[in-house]
């Protein structure tokens, strides 16, 4: 994974799919290595090459800038951080809980911090702005479903997965489903 990410200027949100920027890319093969105590995502070499090649095709030039693509997994990171999700092998990609800094559920601290972290709508406000431009640079069309990939966990017992789904009049309605 570190290397995939160093070799490739490749982040997360490029390499584990679908993501709230790739909805509809396919996943790539993975692997667990256990090592040390800890466990490494391995991924496969052809597979990332040939997910660079693609998302450096959507960039066209800006691709050819190596200034600007060292710093895009920082902007992803950024956009992970403002959204609350993490990824985890096997599971995808899932809602945290929002904790203040004292370490208990809720709100984010109302002072600390940067401004667009602060609140949830400042949060949703930086993410979506952050995709936007991530968009707009690959020349793709926005998405107003883009968290439809994300897990979200309610409750102590089970974890529930998000669905979003479009009426005929376009709306999109949020629903959950129980996983066990």
């Amino acid at each position: 994974m570190t290397q995939a990410t160093q070799a490739t200027h490749l982040s997360k949100l490029d390499l584990f799919t679908p993501s709230p920027l790739h909805p509809d890319l396919p996943p790539l093969a993975t692997g667990l290595y256990y090592v040390m105590g800890g466990a490494a995502t391995m991924l496969s070499t052809p597979d990332v090459l040939a997910r660079s090649a693609y998302i450096r095709s959507l960039l066209g030039k800006t691709a050819q800038d190596d200034a600007t693509m060292r710093v895009r997994p920082a902007r992803h990171e950024r956009i992970i951080k403002h959204l609350n999700i993490a990824y985890y092998d096997e599971v995808g990609w899932v809602m945290r809980e929002v904790r203040n800094l004292d370490g208990h559920a809720g709100e984010a601290g109302k002072n600390t911090g940067p401004k667009s972290m602060r609140t949830e709508e400042s949060r949703r406000e930086y993410a979506e702005k952050g995709l936007r431009r991530e968009w707009a640079e690959m020349g793709v069309e926005p998405r107003r479903d883009y968290m439809a990939c994300v897990r979200r966990r309610t409750g102590r017992r089970g974890r529930r997965v998000g669905v979003v789904e479009e009426d005929s009049a376009g709306e999109s309605e949020e629903r959950a489903i129980e996983i066990d």
